[in-house]
């Protein structure tokens, strides 16, 4: 699949979704529009190819866009909670790209975690999907998850928080 193409997946991705203002940099790649109709409805299918050329303009200034195989998915934002040992210092892990997230590695699999799971120091804790490519999620601390901000198959913002977990 052509560069080109994953951008046009990732344009129909944005344009099917409830977000209106869409950029993406990566590298020399630079991929900005905003929808107009913020009615909730699809666009029409001018804006649509509209959105489609901006795609293939960004796609010319690069030919070597990819996105590594991992990438850091913990945040430093910590909110204080009053827990039941009192005040507990709660971490995010947040997502490292757009994409969509996945609790499980295939449809049928279990989760690769649910709230109150004990996770270690890189743990995979979800998968993102990207211009086709699977990126694991992985915890950045050892800790207890205590909530699950997101739905399997849910489109996903880069900084997005995802985990709230309360750190051993």
């Amino acid at each position: 699949m052509s560069h080109i193409d994953e951008i046009k997946d990732i344009v129909q991705m944005v344009l099917k979704s409830p977000i209106y203002d869409f950029s993406l940099e990566y590298g020399d790649v630079k991929l900005s529009f905003k929808k107009e109709n913020r009615s909730g409805q699809q666009p029409d299918e001018s804006s649509s190819a509209e959105a489609s050329q901006a795609a293939q303009l960004a796609q010319a200034d690069t030919d070597t866009a990819r996105i590594p195989d991992t990438q850091p998915a913990y945040s430093e934002k910590a909110a204080a909670e009053q827990g039941e040992k009192g005040n507990v210092s709660l971490k995010e892990i947040v997502s490292s790209m757009v994409g969509i997230f996945y609790a499980s590695s295939e449809p049928d699999a279990p989760p690769f975690v649910q709230v109150g799971d004990r996770i270690t120091k890189d743990s995979v804790v979800g998968v993102i999907e990207a211009m086709k490519m699977f990126n694991e999620l992985q915890a950045d601390t050892d800790g207890e998850i205590v909530q699950i901000l997101v739905e399997n198959g849910q489109l996903i913002q880069f900084g997005q928080p995802l985990f709230i977990v309360r750190p051993n």
